[in-house]
Formats: C-alpha cells, structure tokens, sequence
C-alpha cells in the first residue's frame, strides 16, 4: 500500500539526526510506527473471513474515512471540534482483509495526527493524537498483553524502575518514542508513565529490562589529606574538572551521533542486498577512541567531601578512576610561594626616607590610575622614567659615570595600589610588603636607584675688587740719642739734658724708644713702607729717611676654600664669625636695663649644588653671600653696628677638570 497526506498538509517531522543507535534499528519501521492501533478487539470471524476489500483513496476527506471506519466497525464516531480537517491519501495494488485494511486506516489517520479513543463498548472518540491522553485513554502496570504487543495501538503504561534512576532512563527511552509519544517522571515512586504505541511501548520495556540491573559494587572510599592547599578548594577544583569532562563527552557523543547520520549508506533497491550496512569512518572512530579514556569519569558519579578541620579530603568512587583523581591532587597541592611576601632591602648609597617618597609616589599614581577609567593601552609594559630635576650618577660596583649611563630606565611590571612601604632610618633600609611581581619590580627599581653617585672637588678663589690708589712721597727725619753733660769738679759729668725722637719699629707696629736709636740701620724699616732711601750726616747728630709709598688695592683675595660634594647635592662653606647684635631693651621695676639679642654671621658664606651630565659637564648652581660689620649707630640708646652685604647667584657650566 501507498500512504500518504495532501500537498496542503506539512510533512510529519524527519528523524532526528542525535537519536541513539537504537533508534537507528527502528528506521525500516517508521511507517508501521507512526500507525494508531486497532481500537476494536478483532472479531474472530473478521479476522477469519476472507473478505477482501480495496483501499484506494485519493485525498479524501477525514468524514468520509471515518464513515467507511464506522460501517467496518459498527462503532458510533464521536468527533472533538478541534481535530484538523486533513485529506487522507491511501493507495493499495491489490485488496486486503478488513482487519488489515483497519489497521491501514488507524496508521495513516495517525500520520495526519488523529487519535481514536474508544468509549465504552460502542462509542469510538476521534480527538488529535497530541490530546488523546487526557480523553480517558486506558493506563496498564507492567507486561502488555500478548494480544496488542506488536500492533501500534495507542496505550499508557506506568513502567517500574528498580536499580536506575529516572533521569538515566528517561534519556535511554526518549528516542524510541514517537513525536507524539510522551514520558512522564513519578519520582517519588521512582517509575516512568509512558504513552506511545504498543510496539514502541514493548521494545521500551524490553531495553529497560536489560540496563535496569543491580550494579557491582565496586566502590571505594579514600581519605586524601592535603597538606599545602584547603581541602574546600581542591575539591571544588576537582568538581570543575569533572563537569567539564561530562560537558566534552556529551559533545563527542553529539558530534559522533551526527557522523553516524549523515555517513550511512543510502538503503539499497536492488533484491537480494540488505536494505543498510554500516561502514567505518576515521574520524569516527578517532572520536570514539578519544571518548573511551574519560567515558568512565564522566558516566560514573564520584562523591566527594571536604574535611576543613583534619584538611582532608574524602572521596567514594570506582577504583579505576582514583588514578585521575589523584593526578589532579598531586598537581594542585603543591607548595606554592604566598601572593603577599615581606622583603627588606638595605640601601647602601640611598637614604631610606627619600626612596620611601619616590617609591610611596609611584604606588599612589598607581591608585588614582584605578579609579579613573580604564582605556586599553597599545603596550602592557609600562616605562618608568625618573626626572629627578636631570640626576643621573654611576654605579659605584661597575664604576659607571653619568657620561657612560643612559637617561631612561624601562622597567618591565606594574605596581599595584596594595604595595605597603616602610622606612627605617636606624639601618637605611625599606621594608616592603608586596606581591611577587610588585617585588620583583620594587627589586629592579631599587637597584637602578641604589647607587654610588660622582663626587666633585670645587676649588673657589673669594676676591674683593676695589680701586682705590695711595701714591706717598717725603722725608723722614730722625733724631738720634743726644745728651748734654756738665762737668764736675771733682773731675766727673753730669748729665743735665736729653733729647730723642720715637718711631713705629716692625712689621706690627711696635712703638720703639728713639733714645736707644743710635744707628739708623736699627730696624730701620719700622720708619715707613715702600721704597724707603736713608742717610748720615756725620757732623749734625741727624738721620734722614727719604721715601715713596704706592698702595694699590684693586683686587684683594678674600678665601679660598675647597669644596668636595657628591652629585646634586648642595655642599655649604662659611668662614667668618658670629656677632651678637642687640635686638631689643627692656628695663625692670626695679630699673635694672636688660638687653636681647641675637647672633648674626658675619663673614663669607657660599653655596654650590653641583649637576653632572652625561657628557661630562659640570653645572653649578652658585651662590655667595659677604657681610661686613660696619660703623656703629645708636639705637634707643644701644650701639647697634650696620652690616654690609654683598651676594650674588649663577649657574656655570664647566668641563671636568678644568
């Protein structure tokens, strides 16, 4: 016979690609499945007879095929409004009994989804195939009877699970059942209500007799205590691992599945071959291969609880799969170095406090960059690049000078804002709290900053230019010793007249007593300065001294200090004194004058910062200050001295040892 529905009508739905194999066996009886049953037990002279009848419609109406059912059966057709007004098409060659030729009818108005519910022993319900379960269709326990196991009559039948779950087969059935065919869970009591044809309904119960078995108990439990990492962690770790493999094995199944479908041969139409065969295919074989190494992991339940306090780990399942589990122990509890980590570093050049405020700079823009938003950069590697107002020093170990060293530093790494710092001043040194990558970085920094910086020795000549000239001509006289005697007349003398002159003798000044002058070269240089000539007169008692004094005073050197001083830092030099200098007066009750004051330096103060740059140039950075006390002024009664200052600043750029 030929079966078939009209142009207008949708096709019934195709076979779906991901069915199971089993599925696969049923193909050849699509058509027969698709059938309703019988809904009439056969009468035995029906079933006898050798009535032959013909079936040979061409898009009939659903009425007319339900008349002809009628008249067959001799059953009252009672029809639900919503079953679809569908053409039936069904052709046979050569004539049929009444009982096939009923059978042919209920498959093909199943195909166009109507269902037939008897009612009664005389009344026959027509309602669509989708509803037919809730039109009081008739629910059996346990075997069918032998007498509908083979024919497609629609039935419900409530199916006991004794050793599996429901969800296991729910998943083993579904795809044995018609479109139309449903499954309902009765989980409390751990059994399936199944509404399909008696066939689909037979080899349902025959599959769940063989996989619905006793398992082997084969079981283990293991306690896996876990020294370096939390049970908790592990587990939830292990759990992970397992979903995932359960995931990729569902999609090799899926991906296999498909394979199958779309590689099997079309069925054959000459006599005497089968109307399948199955080939092998490469790739799906290496699927299965490689679905075969976790398939036990994955379909198998492994229990696990984690101990928090023993920190252990226990686990219940099949002896075979402890080996991947203990693989995944092994590799996560290890010793692993803690995300935080305390580092001191001692500095031997820096000082502690100044790299504390460049370092505690560099975290703190590290923080603000947090909170602005975020825009990718095109590098992930940031460059730190120290200004430090143009420093640059040598490396005292590899004894580097600024000339030979490089003026940018690039610096793999990125501080976070959680970088703690601390500076102890006692031992110049850091203690840094970080992680370990924010320590690494610390670590590299620290070594570019750690450093011997160049020292420079600075020799300075203070001058004092005036132009003042003294030109001094003349003639000094000098008298020497006379004295005048008085004879006596016992032959004696007396002195009774003396005479003598003073001068200022040496190179201090020395007030000398001109009595004991008799001889002009007696320190005659204490009788002036500069070109000096002296003569005698030998009959006058005189000495004469001509001379002519320059004094020229355009430049007079004030100090010459030498400085040593490392680079960038200011190096101070002051020579001079300090003199106090009345600020205030204050007189008591009891008229008693008391004075305040305050020291001020008076002298020559200079300031240098040298910088070294890299080619070999020092710029420094100059300043000089002179004060010089001057005349006396009365103040509210108090002599309080003027002083004089003179300063000047520059900067002066001079090459290396010159």
């Amino acid at each position: 016979c030929c079966l078939g529905q009209s142009a207008a009508e949708n096709e019934p739905p195709a076979a779906s690609p991901l069915a199971a194999e089993a599925a696969d066996l049923l193909a050849e009886d699509a058509v027969a499945a698709m059938a309703l049953p019988p809904l009439v037990p056969a009468d035995p002279d029906l079933a006898a007879a050798t009535t032959l009848v013909g079936l040979k419609y061409e898009a009939m109406d659903l009425d007319e095929v339900l008349k002809l059912y009628s008249e067959w059966t001799g059953l009252a057709i009672l029809k639900a409004p919503d079953v679809p007004a569908v053409k039936i098409t069904l052709k046979c060659p050569k004539r049929l009994p009444k009982a096939e030729a009923l059978l042919a009818i209920e498959g093909v108005l199943g195909m166009h989804g109507v269902a037939l519910v008897p009612m009664g022993a005389n009344l026959l319900k027509v309602v669509p195939i989708s509803a037919a379960r809730q039109f009081g269709m008739e629910t059996g326990l346990g075997e069918l009877d032998q007498s509908i196991a083979d024919t497609d009559k629609l039935v419900s039948r409530i199916i006991e699970l004794k050793h599996i779950d429901i969800s296991e087969a729910q998943g083993t059935i579904q795809s044995l059942l018609h479109s139309y065919g449903k499954i309902m869970p009765l989980e409390r009591v751990n059994c399936l209500l199944v509404t399909d044809t008696a066939i689909n309904i037979k080899r349902v119960l025959e599959i769940l007799e063989v996989i619905d078995q006793p398992i082997e108990l084969r079981e283990e439990l293991r306690i896996f205590p876990i020294i370096h990492a939390k049970a908790s962690e592990i587990m939830t770790k292990i759990e992970a691992i397992l979903a995932d493999v359960q995931t990729r094995d569902s999609r090799t199944r899926l991906i296999q599945q498909q394979l199958s479908a779309t590689r099997t041969p079309t069925p054959s139409a000459q006599p005497g071959r089968p109307a399948s065969t199955r080939t092998t295919d490469p790739v799906l074989d290496l699927l299965r291969r490689a679905r075969s190494a976790e398939q036990g992991v994955a379909q198998d339940k492994i229990k696990m609880v984690a101990d928090d306090r023993t920190n252990s780990l226990i686990i219940i399942a099949r002896p075979e799969h402890f080996r991947f589990i203990e693989n995944i122990i092994q590799a996560l509890d290890c010793q692993v170095e803690p995300d935080v980590s305390i580092k001191v570093f001692f500095l031997e050049y820096a000082e502690a406090k100044e790299v504390l405020s460049l370092l505690t700079s560099l975290v703190a823009a590290a923080a603000d960059t947090k909170t602005q938003t975020p825009t990718p950069p095109a590098r992930p590697t940031p460059t730190l690049t120290p200004s430090f107002e143009g420093r640059s020093a040598a490396d005292g170990q590899r004894g580097e000078t600024a000339a030979s060293r490089s003026g940018e530093i690039q610096i793999s790494g990125k501080l976070s804002s959680d970088v703690k710092i601390i500076a102890d001043q006692r031992t110049n040194a850091l203690l840094v709290m970080a992680t370990k990558n924010d320590m690494l970085t610390i670590e590299t920094l620290l070594a570019k900053l750690d450093i011997s910086l160049a020292q420079v020795l600075i020799e300075v000549v203070i001058l004092e230019v005036g132009l003042n000239k003294d030109v001094k001509m003349g003639i000094d006289w000098l008298q020497k010793s006379m004295v005048a005697y008085n004879k006596q007349s016992g032959g004696g003398r007396r002195a009774f007249l003396g005479f003598a002159g003073s001068s200022m003798q040496g190179t201090y000044g020395q007030l000398m007593d001109a009595t004991t002058l008799t001889d002009v070269s007696q320190n005659i240089a204490g009788a002036g300065s500069g070109l000096s000539y002296y003569f005698s007169i030998f009959d006058l008692n005189i000495d004469a001294v001509m001379n002519m004094l320059k004094t020229t005073s355009d430049a007079r050197i004030l100090s010459t200090p030498i400085i040593l001083t490392t680079d960038n830092k200011e190096a101070k030099i002051m020579v001079g004194e300090k003199r106090p200098i009345v600020t205030s007066t204050s007189i008591s009750s009891g008229g008693t004058q008391q004075s305040g004051y305050e020291y001020k330096d008076i002298g020559i103060e200079l300031t240098v910062t040298p910088h070294i740059n890299k080619k070999g140039f020092v710029v420094m950075e100059v300043s000089q200050k002179i004060n010089n006390v001057g005349e006396v002024v009365k103040i509210d009664g108090n002599e309080v001295p003027v002083i004089t200052s003179r300063e000047f600043g520059a900067s002066i750029s001079v090459n290396d040892r010159r």
